[in-house]
């Protein structure tokens, strides 16, 4: 709390193992602590789920602080939380499972609108008094450096707090306030023994340390152990319990057995938990956790199951009520869960068991035979493995797993044709295969059955191949079917393609589907996609392209539409429209007015450069003009790129101007060299080749 409430504090990490106890020390410590009267501030704790985040953050205020006004339903972060913060105190957010947010987004953390309100709010700097703490599980840690990175912030040691299990002297407390409280017989001595030797994990004796959630199932164990003796946290109690080995695998059976319905109770936690990454798979209401149990399990029969599995003295499963008219949704209640609920579900589901254990042997073999069809499956164990999909533990295999499942599905398919075709055909075929011209044709095949699959991601790549494989038209089909964004990023990646197979014609098509497919982005997205589109009209030399593209940004925030316009103006160059460029410029460079100065530094270098290839030395100067009053940080940052503009245009005494205002000896002499680089550039064409190409990759850099 101390570290939360610091004064220069703005992000934070708390981290720590699975079952640590992170979201207990969130929910009955710190939030409760912070949100004491004497507190200059207010808590609000933030449970991360599958659930849109922007929802999620919108929900947790509204019903922890009661909120006299409605919270506006806007991607604002500062606007939303300026709105919760009832009683005029900053708010701490205490983002948890925040794992569950970044784990689907890993790969494009930069197009997620979520993690851009993030940046936008830390981007406001000190004038904005709330604070943040990401809570995770410390073996998905390096998920958070890309959002660092994307927030331009880099969490020191001293905001990465890790959260460390108990130690046996503190579970022996523990476990005496839990027998205090039942008011059950304590041995003391027993308890100390049995969590040093048998709870405790560690190298030796001052590094052992033992799981809360252990402590905790524990407890649930004793308090729910009915006998006719009495219940004490002694010896006896334990013998009675088999030991604690395997402790969460027996209590597991335990509960299983107990409601009879094992095979069910059995599948509704495995359509709770994601298997791949050990993680819970969210909060689900009963329609999804149905379609994640293959539609095999009734309605009724999933409700009776939730119903015992959520019971207090069962404790398996949580359930929530949602806002509103919103149904109940339900997640497992701890993801220490997750490795017991394998071994015993492995036991249980008989079926699921062989077919994982099939699947990972014949995948092995045919690995081992060079892929070879003779290693596909046997129509028995394809038709096992195929009706327990929804359980399978793909691991890092995955990928070999599923295209030997593919293979074998269109080897079956393609002999229901009929026993006399498959004779006649098959060696002819099996041959035709074995050539250059088969092998592609296989690959185009596969593209067919990918075009059809639910899958956005997996129709945006099969569309592309289309595209560069002579099925253009083929390929505008499937992309005009998408939804957003993944249709706008669909044409213009056909564009791309089509330009370097030289179609020009369905090139352009692409792209007028690509910037009318922009109507319906949200205004992030069609920032980002904007200056890329005018970009391509350029290359093909349509000037009418780029106007629509300007068109496009009306309406748009001043913020979004700067950079865009920057796009656009280079746009406008490459066409040898000086006029409408320098007007683009103009526009981009009035829009940052009203910017704070971090946004702002982000902003105005490429427009500085954008002028300069204009030939247009006043711009600069008006660029030079905007970064008054800038904190010496971005005003070095600003020097770089003003004196590389004036060095471009050759006003060398600007130039020389902008180096002499220098207040450090190292920017000074960076600022020489760069002046001095481009003087000898005109003299030296390898060096203004050189030049040349790195203005070519940041240009690069920015439009992707």
């Amino acid at each position: 709390m101390t570290v939360l409430t610091a004064g220069r504090f703005r992000l934070g990490i708390l981290q720590g193992e699975s079952g640590c106890g992170k979201t207990s020390l969130l929910k009955a410590g710190i939030q409760p602590g912070l949100n004491a009267d004497e507190v200059p501030f207010r808590c609000v704790y933030v449970e991360f789920s599958d659930r849109n985040p922007f929802q999620t953050l919108q929900r947790a205020p509204k019903a922890q602080l009661n909120p006299t006004n409605s919270l506006p339903k806007t991607k604002d972060l500062t606007a939303l939380l300026q709105a919760a913060t009832g009683t005029g105190k900053p708010l701490i957010l205490l983002f948890d499972q925040f794992e569950q947010f970044l784990l689907p987004r890993r790969g494009h953390l930069d197009t997620d609108p979520f993690v851009r309100a993030l940046a936008d709010w830390y981007a406001q700097g000190d004038q904005n008094l709330h604070r943040i703490l990401f809570c995770l599980r410390e073996d998905y840690l390096y998920l958070t450096t890309a959002l660092e990175k994307l927030m331009r912030y880099t969490i020191g040691w001293q905001g990465k707090i890790t959260l460390e299990k108990f130690t046996p002297q503190q579970a022996t407390a523990v476990f005496r306030v839990m027998a205090e409280e039942m008011q059950v017989d304590f041995d003391e001595g027993f308890i100390r023994k049995m969590t040093e030797e048998v709870l405790a994990d560690g190298k030796d004796q001052k590094d052992l340390r033992v799981s809360p959630v252990d402590v905790q199932i524990l407890g649930w164990l004793i308090a729910g152990y009915q006998t006719t003796d009495s219940k004490a946290f002694d010896e006896k109690t334990f013998q009675r319990l088999e030991g604690v080995d395997g402790l969460l695998e027996s209590y597991l059976r335990k509960v299983l057995e107990s409601h009879g319905v094992q095979q069910t109770d059995s599948k509704v936690l495995l359509a709770l938990t994601d298997l791949d990454s050990n993680v819970r798979a969210g909060i689900l209401p009963i329609g999804v956790i149905r379609e994640r149990t293959a539609n095999q399990l009734s309605e009724a029969d999933i409700q009776n199951s939730l119903a015992y599995l959520s019971r207090p003295d069962v404790r398996l499963i949580i359930a929530e009520q949602g806002e509103g008219s919103e149904e109940m949704r339900y997640k497992l209640a701890h993801e220490r869960l997750i490795p017991a609920l394998r071994k015993v579900t492995d036991k249980l589901l008989t079926d699921q068991a062989k077919a994982n254990q099939l699947l990972n042997q014949r995948v092995n073999e045919w690995l081992a035979n060079d892929r070879s069809t003779r290693y596909l499956l046997p129509w028995s164990e394809w038709r096992l493995i195929e009706s327990q999909r929804p359980f399978l533990v793909w691991g890092t295999q995955q990928r070999p797993k599923v295209e030997l499942l593919q293979s074998t599905d269109r080897r079956w398919r393609s002999r229901m044709w009929g026993a006399g075709i498959a004779v006649v055909l098959g060696l002819g075929l099996y041959g035709g295969l074995q050539t250059p011209w088969g092998q592609i044709q296989q690959i185009k095949w596969e593209v067919g059955s990918l075009k059809k699959s639910m899958n956005a991601t997996a129709q945006r790549w099969s569309a592309q191949a289309l595209a560069v494989s002579g099925e253009a038209d083929e390929a505008l089909q499937v992309a005009s079917k998408l939804p957003d964004p993944e249709k706008t990023e669909t044409f213009f990646g056909i564009t791309e393609d089509l330009l370097l197979v030289s179609d020009t014609t369905r090139a352009r098509a692409a792209l007028d589907s690509a910037l009318s497919a922009t109507r319906g982005l949200a205004e992030y997205s069609k920032a980002n996609v904007l200056p890329a589109i005018a970009t391509a009209y350029a290359q093909l030399k349509l000037r009418a392209g780029v106007d629509s593209v300007l068109l496009a940004t009306r309406g748009l925030a001043e913020y979004s539409k700067a950079s865009a316009l920057t796009a656009i103006a280079t746009a406008y160059a490459q066409l040898g429209e000086t006029r409408q460029a320098k007007a683009a410029l103009d526009s981009a460079l009035f829009a940052t007015r009203g910017f704070s100065e971090g946004y702002k530094a982000r902003v105005l270098p490429a427009i500085a450069m954008a002028y300069a290839q204009l030939k247009l030395g006043v711009g600069v100067d008006s660029v030079l003009l905007a970064t008054r009053g800038f904190s010496e940080g971005y005003k070095a940052s600003m020097r770089l790129t003003i004196a590389t503009a004036y060095a471009q245009l050759g006003e060398w005494s600007k130039a020389r101007k902008v180096v002499n205002e220098a207040e450090s000896v190292q920017l000074k002499s960076r600022l020489l060299y760069i002046v001095l680089r481009h003087w000898a550039a005109r003299k030296h064409p390898a060096l203004q080749k050189k030049l040349d190409e790195e203005k070519l990759d940041e240009e690069k850099l920015k439009l992707f």
